[in-house]
């Protein structure tokens, strides 16, 4: 068997192991680790770190509006169960802000899905997505861009009318 298995040895090795994934860019590598840590350690420090960490991970894999998503779902539930588990580190961490910054992302990714519809001819769907944008994140920047581009794409109607 693994004999630094579960003691410190073995504790520092696979965070080691995980940051310098981390610390290379691969993001997928480094959640694995730190998800396998969690899974061993899931409570005190270690459990608190590897948490946090896989939420990071997550975050860090996104690459951009063309791309999946999932990695932002991902990232927001690690996020979301780490500020009810440690409220007071997750302050000092600014988990909300980072959350916060997930729904922009995710937002702004339905309303590029939207534009890319409009810009194709099909308004009607481009009106799904950006009535999605407005009805899920309504305080994001997204938001106010799918209520503009709806306003652009219906000219008589007022904000008012929305």
């Amino acid at each position: 068997g693994d004999r630094a298995g579960g003691g410190p040895i073995g504790i520092r090795a696979a965070i080691s192991v995980a940051e310098s994934f981390e610390k290379r860019g691969k993001f997928d590598d480094a959640y694995l680790k730190w998800s396998e840590i969690n899974s061993l350690w899931p409570s005190g420090r270690i459990g608190n770190k590897s948490l946090l960490a896989m939420g990071r991970c997550k975050h860090a894999g996104y690459t951009g509006p063309n791309y999946d998503d999932s990695y932002l779902v991902s990232a927001k539930s690690y996020y979301i169960n780490y500020r009810l588990k440690y409220p007071e580190d997750a302050k000092k961490y600014k988990i909300s802000e980072k959350i916060d910054l997930i729904d922009e992302q995710l937002a702004y990714k339905q309303f590029c899905v939207g534009r890319y519809y409009q810009k194709s001819g099909s308004s009607e769907s481009a009106e799904v997505y950006y009535k999605k944008v407005i009805e899920k994140w309504p305080g994001t920047t997204a938001a106010k861009m799918a209520r503009a581009a709806l306003e652009e794409q219906e000219p008589g109607i007022k904000k008012e009318d929305k």
